[in-house]
């Protein structure tokens, strides 16, 4: 049975960015913790692990990627599907996300329909995690 998508790290140095975010996922009743930078999502996931991450491209410490390869790294045998949320949506893009298993792509600004198909889409990818 699939599980719902209960928790999010939204990563994201544009703080209106992660608020409009939040929004939405908190419409859905999804709890939300926010970050700027993917150090910081880094030093969040050292101890928590939400349902999903969602990773802006493009941040001034480090790009979306470079922060997803460290999380995969870190995170090992634990992972935490990662979404980019993105005003940049190139081919190139999508298939630099492809081959770094990101688990979807979400672009700015969304609309409901598109984060409602993330969600149901994830839906099948979140681990049980104890509460």
């Amino acid at each position: 049975m699939a599980q719902k998508v209960r928790t999010a790290l939204v990563v994201d140095d544009s703080r209106l960015a992660r608020l409009a975010l939040s929004k939405l996922l908190q419409k859905r009743e999804v709890d939300v913790e926010m970050v700027g930078t993917g150090g910081e999502a880094l030093d969040y996931l050292s101890n928590a692990r939400p349902d999903v991450v969602f990773m802006d491209y493009m941040m001034p410490d480090m790009d979306g990627f470079e922060a997803t390869r460290k999380i995969h790294g870190v995170l090992g045998d634990d992972p935490v599907p990662v979404v980019m949320y993105t005003s940049q949506d190139s081919d190139e893009d999508r298939e630099k996300a492809c081959e770094l298993g990101i688990a979807g792509f979400l672009s700015k600004p969304s609309g409901e329909d598109s984060l409602d198909e993330i969600l149901e889409l994830l839906s099948e990818q979140v681990k049980e995690r104890p509460q």
